[in-house]
């Protein structure tokens, strides 16, 4: 493992956008980060964990600091219960699981992102999110102490978790899943992946949805309801196919985003008094 000081991290996020870190690393194995980890107390750093890059909005004035970019990909089957490690993409853990005639994941298809990530966020789509599914999680604090979470300690709610709340690195999870039916499963992951592609702006650099849905609405909804389709700032755009879509049009920046943001909060909350909240993370 190599640490490299100036990593362009617009390179590594599906929003294309971010400045410089002052430190960057890969981890591939779980011996990598426990030397990132050391790497980090020795030098009194910042450290931002990193998958696929989704759902994050990162500054252009860069990172002060550490990025850990988690590429760690292992994964194993005892029956019905696989264990995946947190850099693994979801797109490879469902073909892994329907290969293996394992269902419960489908719902997660075409969602980007690495298992990490969407164990943070509890990531989930159709009612359903990726934290009912899961057994025990295995995390790493700062100082390198390495322990187990049972699903219930977890806080698993709408689009949260207790790693949102914690300074722990998610290492892998163990989830519990159902036996299947391989062509019944990738039928399923098939049909919801064509319905997004069909609605959701998969063609420009976004970091997926951006808000949050409010309690017995849609993000989507309200937005374009308000007004907000196609608006723009800079670079930056609500999608005109999906309106909980802020995409970079080509040049976007970090404030770009921002202020488009600001501004579709500020007229949702004028036209209807709802609040929305951000689902994508500022860094």
């Amino acid at each position: 493992m190599r640490f490299k000081e100036g990593e362009i991290l617009s390179n590594h996020t599906t929003f294309c956008i971010g400045g410089l870190a002052k430190y960057f690393c890969i981890v591939k194995t779980d011996t990598d980060l426990f030397l990132a980890l050391k790497y980090v107390r020795e030098k009194n750093l910042k450290v931002f964990v990193l998958g696929c890059g989704s759902n994050v909005l990162i500054s252009d004035k860069g990172f002060d600091g550490l990025v850990i970019k988690i590429e760690t990909e292992n994964i194993k089957r005892s029956g019905n219960f696989l264990t995946v490690e947190a850099g693994l993409m979801l797109g490879a853990l469902l073909k892994y699981s329907a290969e293996n005639n394992l269902s419960g994941l489908e719902f997660l298809s075409g969602i980007p992102g690495a298992v990490g990530g969407a164990l943070c966020m509890n990531a989930g789509q159709l009612n359903k999110s990726i934290g009912y599914l899961v057994k025990k999680v295995w995390v790493v604090d700062r100082s390198g102490r390495e322990f187990v979470l049972l699903k219930d300690k977890c806080e698993f709610g709408y689009r949260s978790s207790i790693f949102q709340k914690k300074e722990w690195i998610i290492i892998k999870v163990e989830f519990v899943l159902q036996k299947g039916v391989f062509a019944k499963i990738k039928e399923e992951a098939k049909n919801i992946l064509s319905e997004k592609l069909a609605k959701q702006p998969y063609d420009m650099p976004s970091a997926g949805s951006f808000f949050k849905n409010p309690t017995g609405d849609f993000a989507g909804r309200l937005i374009d309801a308000a007004g907000c389709k196609g608006m723009r700032v800079g670079g930056a755009q609500v999608s005109l196919k999906h309106a909980n879509f802020i995409v970079n049009s080509g040049d976007a920046t970090f404030d770009d985003v921002k202020k488009l943001s600001d501004e579709v909060i500020g007229k949702v909350k004028e036209k209807f008094n709802v609040v929305l909240e951000p689902e994508v993370r500022f860094i």
